[in-house]
């Protein structure tokens, strides 16, 4: 059973839980959403489910990769870095271990940190796949909704960049002008 608690209103509260159980599609992924804002830490399991929404292979994943596009780009990815795994972390680690200016509740929260970056870099990369499978197998409106997902994080955010150029550059030879044209359009 789910328990949702947003501060200062219980009908919010009220209606995330019924939305996130028996909503349509759009109402879960608009409640999943509130909820990773929110707290992005602690609603990973809600960004899980709002990842799975936007497989190809799920008929109503056109409805819920805008909102999914717009939570990364607004709300979890930095628009000027790229994010960083843990391996990454390697100096960072020698030097927060050996700093004696900050307390342990600090290095903590850091840590914590650390870790929902590396998870988030992890989920993203799960969300690309999942854009990139709907601009190789699907149906015209699931490759445009997915060509312009690609090329507004391509705008947006430095975060895989060249995967995202790639996977747009190669809807240039898609068998279907319309799409190709429209590849070509988003990234001029």
């Amino acid at each position: 059973h789910l328990k949702i608690l947003i501060l200062g209103n219980p009908s919010d509260s009220r209606w995330l839980e019924t939305a996130i159980q028996k909503g349509t599609v759009k109402d879960r992924a608009n409640a999943g959403s509130l909820l990773v804002q929110a707290n992005p830490l602690a609603n990973l399991s809600a960004l899980d489910n709002l990842i799975i929404l936007t497989k190809f292979s799920n008929k109503c994943s056109v409805d819920v990769l805008e909102t999914v596009n717009e939570l990364f780009i607004k709300s979890l990815l930095p628009s000027h870095r790229k994010l960083f795994s843990l391996q990454q972390r390697g100096n960072d680690w020698k030097i927060l271990k050996n700093k004696t200016t900050m307390d342990a509740a600090e290095k903590c929260t850091l840590y914590a940190y650390w870790y929902f970056e590396n998870e988030l870099k992890d989920r993203f990369n799960s969300y690309l796949l999942n854009l990139q499978a709907a601009l190789q197998n699907g149906k015209e409106i699931n490759k445009v909704k997915a060509i312009i997902s690609t090329s507004n994080l391509l705008k947006n955010c430095p975060e895989r960049e060249a995967f995202l150029l790639t996977i747009l550059v190669n809807k240039f030879g898609d068998p279907d002008k319309k799409i190709a044209s429209k590849a070509t359009y988003h990234l001029r």
